[in-house]
């Protein structure tokens, strides 16, 4: 660095020193020394301008403390030499294990491996020929089977003893606060924690995880899993539950790649996937356009199989007592349970109707009954004799509109018959009033299959009687209301039989 670049402060001792140096540079005629000499007497620094400049002598003294001795240092060397010397050892017996041939993967196996180590003497050992994978044959795309061939196929597997399959799809249907959140929401419990059975089904008894993807009553969940605690006697949340609450729509390929690879992304192998409800899982979309509807059983499918595991959505009905919409939700379904309450009051009592099941058989029906328990409700109990409920069941406007057309009907045409006690009309004659005044279309694919729907119903309600094709009112009320004489040959009236749905 030059001198003239530089602001000098000394001490008197120092300044005499620079005095005399200065005039030896002027006696000998340097220009470096002048220029100096010019910028000294321009700009002198008094002590208070001088500024202190910290150096190194500054810091105070730093002392370092060894915490290992030198032979430990050295020990610690050795071993590590040691060790890389051994592996080097393997990795050139495990190479001259392949005799001249591996394949692909055992070589990449062997560079992850030892790829990074070096190993003496390497490059004298004999090179590997690579062994090309064999190549598997496809498929076929079509596959022709005799009955020795599907005698060959594995037994169906249960989840849920005879109600729901490992694998597969299906529908828990029924009307608005019906019970079928709460059946389902009681399943899958069950399997969260491991327990043996469900109401008499054999469960796996391991714990499972279970994923519901909830668009329907979640603020409740707490509530429920309480109460569902309190029933059975556990003290711990379960782990294995999962809730998705995110909006997604099922119908949009997009939402639904995302939603699939989330899952797979979220390391847990679902035994079940459900859906509550599919309603809004499905915004937008028309319930009775089949492209629409197969594609959204598929999508469903889908998740389920991402884990191994089913795949279970919630569902509601028409006026008809069908699931809503078109009838392909029932043709892509292996298995769909129609899910009833007792009464217009408190969710006390209900039924559970197999209305398919794909691999077993279906149209048993089980009743169930519901408890209090903490804060909310719980499934106490699902036992046979669903047919067996001590409270009428709740009737659609379409049946009181097909009850009523029967009245009139029984005005019109009635007629007293030897053969059924009572005034009586035909099925048909019944009919032709439910298309004029409403209870079935006149424009419906399948009229008499919604007029049995109603006769059903009324039959379980102890208000018609049915016989070789006619029909008559039983209920008292509904003979007062349409005038009808009861008057009949024979005399009184026969024994109310037992009611049959």
């Amino acid at each position: 660095m030059l001198q003239n670049e530089i602001e000098v402060a000394l001490s008197p001792a120092g300044e005499a020193a620079l005095a005399r140096c200065l005039k030896a540079k002027r006696e000998n005629g340097s220009p470096s020394a002048r220029h100096f000499a010019r910028r000294k007497r321009a700009h002198r620094p008094t002590p208070t301008e001088r500024p202190h400049r910290p150096g190194w002598w500054d810091e105070p003294p730093r002392h370092v403390q060894f915490t290992k001795s030198l032979q430990q240092v050295r020990a610690e060397i050795d071993a590590a030499v040691n060790a890389q010397r051994a592996l080097a050892v393997t990795a050139k017996a495990e190479w001259q294990a392949f005799n001249g041939q591996a394949t692909q993967e055992q070589v990449d196996a062997w560079n992850s491996k030892y790829g990074k180590i070096y190993i003496p003497g390497f490059m004298e050992l004999q090179p590997v020929t690579i062994i090309p994978f064999p190549k598997q044959p496809a498929p076929p795309r079509y596959r022709f089977e005799t009955i020795s061939d599907l005698r060959k196929l594995p037994a169906a597997k249960w989840l849920v003893d005879k109600w729901i399959p490992e694998e597969g799809v299906g529908l828990i249907f029924g009307e608005y606060a019906g019970g079928k959140s709460f059946i389902l929401f009681d399943l899958l419990l069950h399997l969260a924690y491991g327990l043996p059975g469900w109401h008499g089904a054999k469960l796996p008894g391991e714990p499972r995880d279970v994923l519901l993807i909830a668009r329907e009553g979640s603020k409740g969940f707490g509530e429920r899993i309480d109460a569902f605690k309190a029933h059975h006697g556990i003290s711990t949340d379960p782990d294995r539950l999962v809730f998705m609450r995110s909006p997604t729509n099922l119908g949009d390929p997009a939402q639904f790649e995302e939603l699939k690879a989330a899952i797979a992304a979220s390391g847990r192998q679902f035994k079940v996937v459900a859906v509550d409800t599919v309603g809004r899982a499905l915004p937008g979309e028309d319930f009775y356009d089949a492209k629409s509807i197969t594609g959204f059983m598929e999508r469903l499918q889908q998740l389920g199989e991402i884990g191994q595991g089913v795949a279970i959505g919630v569902h509601h009905v028409n006026k008809s007592g069908d699931a809503f919409g078109s009838v392909y939700f029932g043709a892509s379904s292996d298995f769909m349970f129609l899910v009833e309450r007792e009464g217009d009051g408190q969710l006390v009592r209900g039924k559970i109707t197999c209305a398919k099941m794909k691999d077993g058989e279906d149209g048993w029906k089980r009743r169930v009954d519901y408890g209090k328990a903490a804060s909310s409700l719980v499934v106490a109990s699902v036992t046979d004799g669903g047919d067996m409920m001590g409270k009428a069941l709740k009737l659609t406007d379409d049946d009181r509109l097909a009850l009523q057309a029967l009245g009139e009907a029984l005005k019109a045409k009635g007629q007293l018959r030897p053969e059924f006690p009572g005034r009586s009309v035909t099925l048909n004659e019944w009919l032709d009033q439910c298309f004029k005044i409403g209870g079935v279309s006149p424009v419906a694919a399948k009229p008499m299959r919604d007029l049995h729907r109603r006769q059903v119903k009324l039959l379980a309600n102890r208000m018609i009687l049915v016989q070789d094709q006619l029909v008559r009112i039983i209920d008292q009320s509904a003979n007062a209301h349409a005038s009808i004489p009861m008057a009949t040959p024979a005399g009184r009236f026969p024994p109310i039989p037992p009611c049959r749905t």
